[in-house]
């Protein structure tokens, strides 16, 4: 009767080595992530060009408003709401379905203001 002897193996191990995207600089590389216009980027940036991006992004960043704040802005430590009109939403629901649209959501601003031109 005879037995197998186990077989020794390896474990390799994965190095992974990022690699600027731009310039192919090896030091300092890190995976960027962004999203633009609804679609997710990612690159691999050394320092230096990351410092690039982001001073590219800088003026846009800076006036730009963070997800789920499209209503409010940040004005002296206090939070100023732009409020919506007043209007009865089962009237604008009506409305709405009377002109050819089934309106599901909150209402733009611009839907209610001719819903209310509409009462007028």
């Amino acid at each position: 009767m005879s037995f197998r002897q186990p077989v020794p193996f390896r474990v390799m191990a994965q190095i992974t080595k990022l690699i600027d995207d731009l310039d192919g600089s090896e030091d300092g590389v890190e995976t960027i992530r962004f999203a633009l216009a609804g679609k997710a980027y990612e690159l691999d940036l050394s320092a230096a060009n990351r410092q690039a991006l982001e001073a590219a992004l800088a003026p846009f960043i800076a006036v730009a408003r963070t997800p789920g704040s499209a209503y409010s802005k940040v004005v002296g430590g206090a939070t100023r709401s732009t409020p919506k009109p007043a209007y009865d939403a089962e009237a604008f629901r009506e409305w709405a379905r009377a002109n050819g649209t089934s309106h599901r959501g909150r209402p733009s601003n611009d839907e209610i203001q001719a819903f209310l031109a509409s009462q007028a």
